[in-house]
């Protein structure tokens, strides 16, 4: 049998959100929030779920780092670091999140618990008018 792959397989794009800003969604206007908001969220609550501290950055592991001064390039110190991280100036920058269901995460049991959330899946593209 051939390996499910994001390409063979199947796939949705879902978006989870409010019932408020969902019905805009559907009115063709888009809620957004930018990547600091995000980045701040798993800082302050811990949140991996939703927020990412690296969200607009790009991470490094296993990296020599070299200083040099900016006139001359004279090496002032150099060192190696298991992890680093650049800021890529994206943090201001609103973003529109969605979720990609496909075979990888598809589950055949129901999720126990009571978290939930409203969320909009639009099965039949052609056929969707905005109310």
């Amino acid at each position: 049998m051939e390996e499910k792959t994001v390409e063979n397989g199947w796939s949705m794009l879902m978006k989870f959100g409010s019932k408020k800003n969902l019905k805009k969604l559907r009115e063709g206007q888009l809620y957004m929030k930018n990547l600091k908001y995000y980045v701040d969220l798993e800082k302050t609550t811990d949140d991996e779920d939703v927020g990412d501290k690296y969200d607009g950055q790009m991470v490094l592991r296993d990296v020599k780092i070299s200083m040099v001064t900016v006139d001359t390039n004279e090496l002032v110190a150099q060192f190696n670091a298991p992890s680093a991280s650049m800021n890529l100036g994206y943090l201001g920058c609103p973003v529109f999140c969605m979720f990609m269901f496909d075979h990888r995460n598809h589950v055949d049991e129901q999720l126990a618990g009571g978290y939930r959330q409203d969320f909009f899946a639009n099965l039949n593209p052609t056929a969707w008018k905005p109310t």
